[in-house]
């Protein structure tokens, strides 16, 4: 094949410019004195489209044309060479989350346990990992999978020669950088008669190195035929500022927040403890109910909160993880908006006057603010709108029942036609094969909607009454002969009375505006009963497509819509012996808690080293549950467990370790005779009996 510009091959597609910027386009050319001279843009010269065969000069002249060009690209060479190499550099360097302390240890090395999956997987690109989802998945895996799939490994150079492990190029390039260490390390262990386990850890940096953290694991022993589980209760401060009077946490004062890795790493050691100890009891359930305020450190505990639920890691579901908080109102909502965890109000007072006291965080957010934001975030389901509601959903399905059966009579009298000819069916194969014929639904109507008795299109019956052997077309549609039980149908428009509620944005079960997102509605928690509606309502696919798309409803709401996504709220309230266990605190709190849809736990109050409290006795808890419960709340008593050796609710920590202990407030005058006295505080369980 002669070579020149003029001589390309009819089949061959012309030459296109280069599409990618600032590099050179390799010309196909077959000649080679054009071949890698062509610039992106550069048009070939007009002298060179004459043949260099027939004319020799017009040749030369194009090859000295193609020179200059040459010249002239290597006069841009500087541009081009800063152009290429901003193309050519590394990835975007990694950006620390903000707002979280304690990423790095006090060696510089990044901690990767403060790192959510999705962080972790930012941090593998930007260290320039093929793969960064998988890279961070297999980090996951190996820091909090159990085995065989991970092992809950300290240091990347325990995975080296082993399966799925780690290659010797990928530690050597980041191994002296990253540390997969938790910041604590488990130092004792204390068993009580229940069977009640608590961890002490040692903190081995972070701002309260040195000191120590305690962990309870909680055996819950469950009725025959289920089997048991166990709690963990994790800590997220090391002391606390609160100042609660009955607490022995809040005695210790804080001594510093726990990273995001120390609280992950209680999970983690706790499950090597478990696995070493040969216990296969499952560990399904998580309560922020330790050492410190988790609301004192929301950042941590919020990204703790979603590693400890990854379903590839440690796996806690987070309908299982409950967050407590003494009421701080503004990361209240924070959290609520933020996660889809539970949440536990330690509220232990229904006045002013004794919340100042024994929980003085009432002075900056006082009862009617903070049940103000509950009624809010945790709005009580109105009986009388839901029943509204019930006959609202009965309209709206024999509606759209209406609009399928005319949806089915309108398929039988369109004809379909396929490359220009009917469908034709004959009676007689009709009745030979009756299973081409839709079986009616018991009562009247098949799952799609129809509800005519026989199956037979009219068209076809009529013609079966007036007799004769010829063979009948009738023109119906192709889903009237294969049975429209159980396929699928288009979803039906939204009613009249839907489009109302949709833009008015009314929560018929609480009470929220359309700003809460109910368009994003249908992925709640498990109190979501939406799915339950649907399917009595509308039976097969058609249902739960119509219920996804129009049933959703502002009460449970997501994460993110500021609402409490359809979650209750549990109330915890410690019961001491005449400051708040009197019928007339009953009766409050369920004046307070009318509108708020919440569960009340009542605890019985655990004695400890120093304090002038006295647990109630057991007829005035038995009292104060029933007036409860006969106003309609719903009310459970929380056992103490563990408190021989110092693992129950409030018993937790080391007041030894505080330089300087919390302040002892001064009581309300009509109080102080309930209190023991100051010098002979109780130090054992006997001190559960009031004094005289």
């Amino acid at each position: 094949m002669p070579g020149g510009p003029g001589t390309l091959h009819d089949s061959r597609r012309p030459m296109e410019p280069s599409r990618c910027r600032n590099t050179y386009a390799v010309s196909r050319h077959p000649t080679p004195v054009f071949r890698g001279l062509k610039l992106r843009g550069w048009r070939w010269p007009v002298t060179a489209h004459a043949d260099p065969i027939a004319s020799p000069t017009a040749a030369e002249a194009a090859v000295a044309q193609v020179a200059v060009v040459g010249r002239a690209v290597a006069l841009q060479q500087p541009e081009w060479r800063h152009q290429t190499a901003v193309l050519e550099t590394g990835p975007a360097p990694w950006a620390p989350p903000t707002g979280r302390h304690g990423l790095y240890d006090a060696n510089g090395r990044l901690v990767l346990k403060n790192l959510t999956f999705p962080e972790l997987e930012a941090w593998c690109a930007a260290e320039g990992e093929e793969s960064p989802a998988n890279r961070a998945l297999q980090l996951w895996r190996w820091m909090y999978a159990d085995p065989p799939a991970g092992a809950w490994v300290r240091s990347l150079e325990e995975t080296r020669g082993r399966q799925n492990g780690f290659s010797a190029k990928f530690l050597s390039k980041v191994g002296e950088r990253v540390s997969l260490e938790g910041g604590l390390q488990l130092s004792l262990v204390v068993r009580a008669a229940d069977g009640t386990r608590k961890l002490i850890f040692t903190l081995t940096g972070g701002e309260a190195a040195g000191g120590s953290v305690e962990t309870v694991l909680i055996p819950i022993t469950r009725q025959q035929g289920l089997r048991d589980r166990l709690t963990i209760c994790v800590s997220s401060q090391v002391g606390c500022a609160m100042n609660c009077q009955f607490c022995y946490t809040g005695r210790m004062g804080l001594l510093g927040n726990l990273t995001t890795a120390q609280i992950v790493e209680q999970v983690v050691e706790a499950r090597r403890f478990l696995a070493q100890e040969g216990d296969r009891t499952l560990l399904t359930n998580l309560v922020f109910m330790g050492m410190g305020e988790p609301l004192h450190n929301t950042e941590a505990v919020l990204a703790a909160s979603e590693i400890i639920s990854h379903y590839l890691g440690l796996h806690i579901s987070h309908n299982k993880i409950t967050i407590s908080t003494v009421g701080l109102v503004p990361e209240l909502r924070s959290v609520i908006a933020r996660s889809r965890v539970q949440i536990a109000l330690s509220l232990h007072a229904t006045t002013d006057e004794v919340r100042d006291w024994i929980v003085p965080v009432n002075r900056r957010y006082d009862l009617a603010t903070l049940v103000a934001a509950l009624e809010e975030l945790f709005p009580k389901p109105d009986p009388s709108n839901k029943r509204q509601q019930d006959q609202q959903d009965q309209q709206d399905q024999q509606e759209q029942q209406e609009q399928r059966e005319e949806h089915r009579l309108r398929c039988s009298q369109v004809s379909t036609q396929r490359e220009g000819h009917h469908v034709g069916v004959e009676s007689s194969r009709l009745e030979q094969q009756p299973s081409l014929l839709p079986e009616p639904e018991p009562g009247g109507g098949n799952m799609a909607g129809g509800s005519s008795a026989s199956a037979v299109p009219p068209a076809t019956a009529s013609a079966r009454e007036a007799g004769g052997e010829v063979v009948m077309k009738t023109l119906i549609a192709v889903s009237e002969l294969a049975g429209t039980a159980g396929r699928w149908l288009p979803p039906l428009r939204p009613t009249s009375q839907q489009l109302a509620t949709t833009a008015a944005g009314a929560d018929v079960y609480g009470g929220q505006q359309a700003g809460n997102g109910t368009a994003s509605n249908c992925h709640s928690s498990s109190n979501d009963h939406m799915g339950q509606e649907g399917a009595a309502g509308v039976r097969g696919p058609t249902a739960s497509a119509t219920t996804r798309h129009y049933s959703c409803n502002s009460s449970s709401s997501p994460a993110g819509s500021g609402s409490s996504g359809g979650r209750s709220l549990l109330v915890e309230y410690t019961m001491l012996h005449g400051i708040n266990d009197t019928l007339d605190d009953a009766h409050r709190l369920v004046d307070m808690m009318s509108r708020v849809n919440c569960k009340i736990n009542l605890i019985v109050f655990n004695p400890h080293v120093g304090t002038r409290f006295q647990s109630s006795t057991d007829e005035a808890v038995t009292a104060f549950r029933s007036a409860l419960v006969q106003r309609g709340l719903v009310c459970t008593i929380r056992d103490s467990r563990g408190d021989d050796e110092m693992a129950a609710c409030g018993q937790l920590g080391n007041v030894g370790l505080a330089f300087r202990p919390s302040p002892i407030l001064e009581a309300p005058e009509r109080f102080r005779r309930f209190l023991l006295p100051a010098a002979t505080g109780s130090t054992t369980a006997s001190s559960k009996k009031p004094a005289a």
